[in-house]
């Protein structure tokens, strides 16, 4: 998508994502709110180098987005194991 004013047509065409680089400021919030009202999926991409990807969960912590970092290699069976 070159700018916004392509995201309806684009949806209307079957198009379903559209991804998103995370940002917090209120501008970039109410942008992810109206992409929410005109594709059916959209992704927000965390900037590289930020955090771990692998044993992510996400959790909903009453309407607040939450990222649960799981390292399975401290289960003691797991370092048993290895």
């Amino acid at each position: 998508m070159r700018n916004l004013e392509d995201a309806p047509s684009m949806a209307s065409r079957g198009i379903r994502i559209a991804l998103v680089l995370e940002d917090a400021d209120d501008h970039h919030r109410q942008l992810l709110s109206w992409l929410h009202h005109v594709f059916r999926h959209v992704i927000v991409i965390h900037p590289p180098g930020g955090s771990p990807v692998l044993g992510v969960t996400v959790r909903d912590f009453g309407g607040v987005l939450g990222l649960e970092f799981t390292n399975r290699l401290l289960l003691r069976r797991n370092r048993a194991v290895k």
